[in-house]
């Protein structure tokens, strides 16, 4: 067969060839387009704060967000890992772009510092952000009702209240004692064990020491301690008698005077009275108080009577006062002239 006719039979079939060709090239470039893009995920998590001081009793919210997500499907799932034992961590919301993550302590949790890791997923996507939480140490702190005391020799007791404040959970009893206590004076607590509260009584005797002290009170709860102190003062006793007139003149044969003895200026005295006794008096002479008891409120009389057979003469008549460890003495000078005619 001549060559031109090989070449007419088989182009026929040669260009169908062709057409299927291009058709498959067209349809692979169709669907390159239209494939979409293999790109990677990926965001980050923030929160409010990056460390916490918990509380017992209370909740203490930290607010954590989803930042710069990225080609996300999924919402980010958040877990907690490294939470202390006697904490709680709960979320709010555990599928969302902002949540609230809240510890809780209870009383048993233990003193000290623990990093807590937020991990947030989506799919294959992670990221994860660190909370330091702190967990002070539990005590307590103790307070006096008062912070100055004045007590005075044998007088009166005086009672100030000793408070117990817990501090971060604290929920144990304190016992209670005093120390730096002056000679003389007692120390008695209504209960040595307190929880919030105990009633201290000081109480000076008549042998107590006048002076300035520092009181201190001191509270034990196992390896716990704390204390809180009172200035105590006890002033020295101390008053002035006084006689007016100071100088008298009787005569012999029944004629009486008065003088008017008073207490002046008294301190630290228990019960603010005072003694009287009279020394020095003259034979034939009586000295008679209208009462034996002297104060700073109230004056008394003595009186001097001359009889007939009082011995002429000038005399020193003493009136002494007692209050406690206090004394003090006042002069008055008795005249009773020779009489004569």
């Amino acid at each position: 067969m001549a060559p031109s006719r090989l070449r007419k039979i088989a182009n026929p079939l040669h260009k169908p060839y062709r057409l299927a060709l291009l058709t498959a090239a067209c349809l692979a470039s169709a669907l390159a387009i239209a494939a979409p893009t293999n790109s990677a995920t990926s965001f980050s998590l923030s929160s409010t704060v990056s460390g916490l001081t918990l509380v017992v009793g209370y909740n203490n919210p930290v607010e954590i967000t989803v930042v710069n997500p990225i080609g996300l499907v999924n919402k980010v799932s958040l877990t907690a890992s490294g939470v202390p034992a006697g904490v709680t961590a709960a979320f709010a919301t555990v599928n969302s772009s902002t949540t609230s993550l809240t510890f809780t302590m209870s009383s048993t949790a233990i003193h000290g510092t623990y990093p807590v890791t937020v991990k947030g997923t989506s799919g294959t996507a992670t990221s994860s952000t660190t909370i330091t939480l702190t967990i002070p140490q539990q005590g307590f702190s103790l307070s006096s009702s008062v912070s100055n005391l004045n007590l005075l020799v044998g007088g009166s007791a005086a009672i100030t209240s000793i408070g117990v404040t817990d501090q971060n959970g604290f929920s144990g009893s304190v016992n209670l004692a005093a120390s730096g206590l002056p000679s003389g004076v007692t120390a008695t607590f209504s209960s040595v064990s307190a929880v919030y509260k105990s009633a201290l009584t000081l109480t000076p005797g008549s042998t107590a020491v006048p002076g300035n002290y520092i009181v201190t009170v001191t509270g034990t709860s196992g390896t716990l301690t704390n204390s809180t102190t009172i200035a105590l003062t006890i002033p020295q006793p101390s008053f002035t008698l006084s006689s007016s007139p100071s100088a008298l003149t009787l005569l012999v044969g029944g004629s009486s005077a008065n003088s008017t003895i008073s207490v002046v200026n008294p301190a630290g005295l228990s019960n603010g009275n005072v003694n009287l006794a009279v020394s020095g008096v003259p034979t034939g002479v009586t000295a008679r108080l209208n009462w034996p008891i002297a104060s700073a409120s109230s004056a008394i009389t003595l009186t001097f009577t001359a009889s007939s057979t009082a011995v002429t003469g000038t005399y020193t008549v003493t009136v002494t006062g007692t209050s406690g460890a206090a004394k003090s003495a006042a002069a008055i000078v008795l005249t009773i002239p020779t009489p004569s005619f």
